[in-house]
């Protein structure tokens, strides 16, 4: 895994992608100050994430030039989230895909999650163990959003994102309630 804590102003996939040139022997990138790099602006990438996308242009404005966020990279078959792992982040998914699995049976999927998916709500919000694995299929890049950088963020951006997360979960606790009743058990999957 890379990872990279950047205060964007601007931001572009290949930057992200070519960051894991600049690791040192340990796979972290240390620290860059800001990056002014062509492709996407920030807020178009907010604006594609359903999650952010209800946040005014204003507001992704400081988003962009005001907040500090870690990207993370990971190889094709590493665990982006451990089953039974604890955290206090969430995650938003920007390149590539990741498998959802359980530690009891690892090579059954249970979902695919694709770019902007968000996953890691459930433990962000009730601080409970992690419900399944994350692993990555393929080159995979996400933004980690913690409790530290959900307070740096102007309240009213933090209450729609909060909502945004807490009416997902309530979706996903369905579908994994729907998956274990006795009529859902063939038809759906668990999701994380």
């Amino acid at each position: 895994m890379v990872t990279a804590r950047i205060v964007l102003n601007f931001l572009s996939i290949s930057f992200i992608q070519s960051a894991r040139s600049l690791a040192d022997g340990t796979g972290v990138v240390r620290y860059i100050h800001t990056v002014q790099a062509m492709g996407y602006l920030i807020d178009e990438f907010f604006s594609s994430v359903p999650l952010l996308a209800n946040i005014s242009a204003s507001d992704k404005r400081y988003l962009s030039s005001h907040m500090e966020y870690a990207f993370n990279s990971f190889d094709d078959g590493e665990f982006i989230v451990e089953e039974g792992a604890t955290s206090s982040a969430f995650f938003i998914l920007m390149r590539g895909s990741a498998c959802v699995t359980h530690k009891d049976q690892p090579d059954k999927i249970l979902c695919t999650l694709n770019e902007g998916d968000i996953f890691g709500e459930m433990s962000y919000l009730t601080g409970n163990h992690r419900s399944a694995n994350v692993v990555a299929c393929g080159y995979v890049m996400t933004m980690r959003l913690t409790h530290e950088v959900m307070q740096e963020m102007p309240v009213g951006v933090r209450e729609i994102i909060k909502d945004q997360l807490i009416m997902l979960m309530a979706r996903r606790m369905k579908a994994n309630d729907s998956a274990n009743s006795p009529a859902g058990k063939n038809t759906a999957g668990k999701v994380v």
